[in-house]
């Protein structure tokens, strides 16, 4: 038997166990408040906030009764946890539920507001950066125009040729099989199966009769 003051340390951790372990579901109940305040019902919502209220409720009570009771469970244990919740639920729940649910509310609506300006900063910043690229680019370019003219037109008579005989091939030869398809809108199976259907017969074509086509089946 233990004595009158061990009895009255172990009936106020009970009664401060039961006022932790409602504040902790008031913690959770604002926090279903503003996360499910849409009109349709998210049952995966209310399953994972039971889940996290639990793993962190069974070991505050498996401690408080392990080291407050010394793991020993009576009558007047059982009343001090229902009179710590029902002094929560008196006293704090009607004072504390509307700030934690209020506390949670601007601080989402703060975080949304910082992402929506970090957004636009960085759209802002990758713009100024693409304008200034331009800018650097033009002003190389007129920079160097009194080098590259005098250069473009000597190589003019050579680059020609060379653009004629094969950077225009190719490039009609890529847009006809590659871009055109993605353009048209054709499912992405089909337009892959397609390009590849006319990159072998181009293939085969190039190559000559019979050798762009696989060898016959042996029978």
């Amino acid at each position: 038997m233990f004595s009158l003051t061990v009895q009255t340390y172990m009936m106020a951790v009970d009664v401060a166990l039961g006022i932790i372990l409602g504040f902790l579901f008031d913690v959770f109940r604002a926090l279903r408040r503003v996360l499910d305040g849409g009109p349709t019902r998210r049952p995966w919502l209310d399953a994972l906030l039971d889940a996290a209220f639990w793993a962190i409720a069974l070991p505050l009570v498996v401690l408080a009764w392990g080291l407050g009771n010394w793991g020993q469970v009576r009558a007047f244990t059982l009343l001090g946890l229902a009179l710590g919740l029902g002094l929560y639920a008196g006293l704090g729940s009607p004072v504390l539920l509307p700030a934690l649910t209020a506390t949670y509310r601007s601080v989402g609506g703060g975080v949304i507001r910082l992402g929506r300006g970090t957004r636009r900063a960085a759209g802002a910043l990758a713009r100024a950066v693409r304008r200034g690229m331009a800018g650097l680019r033009t002003l190389v370019g007129w920079l160097l125009m009194p080098v590259t003219r005098p250069l473009r037109w000597l190589l003019a008579p050579l680059l020609a040729p060379v653009h004629r005989a094969l950077i225009a091939p190719v490039a009609a030869r890529l847009r006809r099989f590659v871009l055109d398809p993605w353009r048209r809108g054709v499912p992405s199976r089909r337009r892959i199966a397609a390009a590849w259907r006319r990159w072998r017969a181009a293939m085969a074509a190039w190559l000559g009769p019979g050798k762009g086509e696989p060898p016959p089946p042996r029978s």
